[in-house]
């Protein structure tokens, strides 16, 4: 016979901090309540080895934790996961999955605007992003590291922005102008506020030579979007839009890597070429 008390468990992160508190009371003194919260356990330390072969920290009220050592079991025995989704196959668990996914999502895209780590603090080099795309107009090359960006055109104009400012070079009007950038990462308030039921993972692919993981949105009925994450760095490679089925993939992306380059290399500093007009509108 099984307590009432397990339903509850598996809404674990959903309660209230003296919910669980009073929750794990109780399974101080159940002994089917402590099995099932050991079950509960070791099916999310799964789910997060699966997803991001990570750990996503669990709870301060979650006394009880899965040893380091177990990691590479988990991860070998990944199936049996699975077979716990088909055992626990209600909303409760969904719901944990589902969160779980979006979680992972919105750290990616958090991910996208921090610089990757160094090799260690006495380098004398950074490692940022280099991509090469290749649009109708042209040859575009970009280089990133978290908020600072430089994209540059086959025909001589280039960007360059951070969090605070952009700028941006004209060479037909040789035109130097400095504005002030004021937009956040849209998509990461998108995925905190979406519908978790919406997003599922879609496993590993490649792309561009490179490991992905791809996560799909169902945005309505009709519409669809596949958001694929370069697996080293987190960075958002593609977007596929799938209208009634019908996928659009606009295959741009010809070279994406990472680069070590000398901390002086002055890429993403706001300096214009010799000799152009400097338009400043961030002086007032």
């Amino acid at each position: 016979m099984t307590c009432r008390k397990q339903n509850r468990i598996l809404m674990f992160d959903q309660l209230t901090e003296s919910e669980q508190n009073q929750l794990l009371d109780h399974i101080e003194t159940c002994a089917k309540c402590e099995t099932y919260f050991d079950q509960y356990l070791l099916l999310e330390e799964g789910l997060d080895v699966l997803l991001m072969d990570e750990a996503i920290p669990l709870s301060a009220n979650k006394k009880k934790s899965i040893p380091a050592i177990l990691r590479p079991a988990l991860l070998a025995c990944a199936s049996m996961f699975f077979i716990f989704l088909l055992i626990w196959n209600n909303d409760s668990v969904r719901a944990v999955i589902e969160s779980t996914i979006n979680e992972v999502i919105v750290e990616y895209l958090i991910k996208n605007m921090e610089p990757l780590e160094p090799e260690n603090e006495t380098s004398k080099t950074e490692k940022i992003t280099y991509a090469k795309f290749q649009q109708p107009e042209g040859e575009v090359i970009s280089y990133a590291s978290g908020k600072h960006v430089r994209t540059q055109y086959e025909n001589g104009d280039f960007i360059i922005y951070n969090d605070k400012y952009f700028a941006t070079y004209s060479k037909k009007d040789n035109l130097f102008l400095i504005q002030e950038q004021n937009e956040e990462n849209p998509m990461i308030d998108m995925f905190k506020d979406i519908n978790s039921d919406t997003i599922s993972y879609l496993g590993e692919k490649s792309y561009a030579n490179r490991t992905v993981e791809v996560y799909l949105v169902k945005e309505s009925k009709d519409f669809q979007s596949e958001y694929w994450f370069d697996k080293e760095t987190r960075m958002l490679l593609k977007v596929v839009e799938i209208t009634n089925g019908k996928r659009e993939e606009n295959e741009f992306l010809k070279e994406f890597k990472v680069i070590e380059v000398e901390k002086d290399h002055k890429l993403f500093d706001f300096i214009a070429p010799e000799g152009a007009k400097i338009v400043d509108e961030t002086i007032q």
